[in-house]
């Protein structure tokens, strides 16, 4: 399968999700915001929406970015790239991820509100746990982001 702009698609896991081969990943954006951010330049928006453009206009449908880019500033940065362009919720797949570094599996319900809040209105196509080093093991942070699945798959997610 192609996208509007004859680039191939691939299906995303077992999902009925459609992504290009290659994405754009958005750490880049996350200057000024959080740990990560203070090692990126602060960049303009506008700069910003230019580099989300291009890679719309040379058809990738596929965004990845995360909590620990910049605590929100690259989830913000995307969203209002996105906008600048026209795009809806639709025509894009946005991939985030859960910070797990000194947190708990518990903080994975508490995190998506935040993550769904600065993406400004676009959904979250894939959740994911960033690196699998917690306070919790990874079985547990498994079945907490199943429990999450169950409890927002028909709510505001993608």
């Amino acid at each position: 399968m192609t996208n509007e702009n004859n680039i191939p698609t691939r299906q995303l896991g077992k999902t009925n999700i459609r992504v290009t081969p290659i994405g754009l990943g958005v750490m880049e954006l996350s200057g000024g915001g959080g740990l990560i951010g203070r090692m990126f330049p602060i960049i303009p928006q506008e700069e910003k929406n230019a580099i989300i453009k291009a890679a719309l206009d040379g058809g990738i449908n596929f965004f990845d970015t995360a909590e620990m880019y910049g605590a929100g500033v690259s989830e913000q940065s995307l969203a209002a790239g996105l906008k600048a362009a026209g795009k809806a919720d639709a025509d894009v797949v946005i991939e985030t991820k859960w910070q797990p570094i000194l947190r708990t599996a518990g903080n994975i319900p508490h995190s998506i509100d935040d993550r769904l809040r600065f993406l400004g209105g676009y959904s979250i196509s894939n959740y994911m746990v960033h690196q699998p080093y917690s306070f919790s093991s990874p079985e547990a942070e498994m079945n907490a982001m199943a429990d999450l699945w169950k409890r927002e798959k028909s709510a505001r997610w993608g």
